[in-house]
């Protein structure tokens, strides 16, 4: 329920992520689940769907059962079920992620940067941000929706100048771009 945090209901994917029984979720409030490590972090969720009714890629940090703390992209749209404003809630699980990106950013700088899979531009992002105030990427990434929300993580972090996304086949786009790199990633599907 969007005012209370209730959960009306839930599937097996979230409950064995966050390490819950179903009957230990059902009925009871995310916060109380201390699924949110600050409740302002919901609050400030429960505000936007209020005034925009949906938001979309919102990455925030959440908690598991014993306390671990994830990292997730989610999406939120209020919805109406039982008669009340609900909130139908997407998300993915970016940890691992996350963990890569800074891994990554351990091994670089590099100033020249080539990838394979856009994504939502988070590797992209660390890997230019570890490079340093000279490092450039040239990223290709095929879903045309996912490089528009990488475009705006990068305008979003001040690198629009310095991130190069292109649409498309990484094999019809590679030689479009001149070497050479100091780091190439291929992040894509195969």
């Amino acid at each position: 329920e969007l005012e209370t945090g209730f959960c009306l209901e839930v599937n097996g994917t979230c409950l064995n992520t966050f390490g819950f029984r179903r009957e230990e979720v059902i009925g009871r409030a995310t916060v109380m689940l201390k699924l949110w490590p600050d409740a302002r972090d919901r609050a400030g969720l429960v505000d936007r769907l209020r005034s925009q009714g949906t938001v979309s890629n919102l990455e925030v940090s959440m908690r598991t059962r014993h306390g671990a703390s994830r990292q997730f992209l989610i999406s939120a749209n209020v919805i109406t079920l039982r008669g009340k404003s609900c909130v139908l809630t997407i998300g993915t699980d970016i940890t691992d992620h996350k963990k890569a990106e800074e891994a990554l950013a351990t091994l670089l700088p590099a100033r020249r940067i080539f990838e394979i899979g856009t994504g939502y531009g988070l590797s992209g992002l660390a890997a230019v941000l570890a490079g340093g105030a000279d490092a450039t990427l040239f990223t290709v990434e095929r879903d045309a929706a996912r490089a528009a929300i990488a475009r705006e993580h990068f305008a979003q972090a001040g690198l629009a100048t310095r991130a190069n996304v292109m649409v498309g086949e990484a094999a019809r786009l590679v030689h479009k771009v001149a070497g050479p790199f100091d780091l190439i990633v291929q992040d894509g599907d195969k």
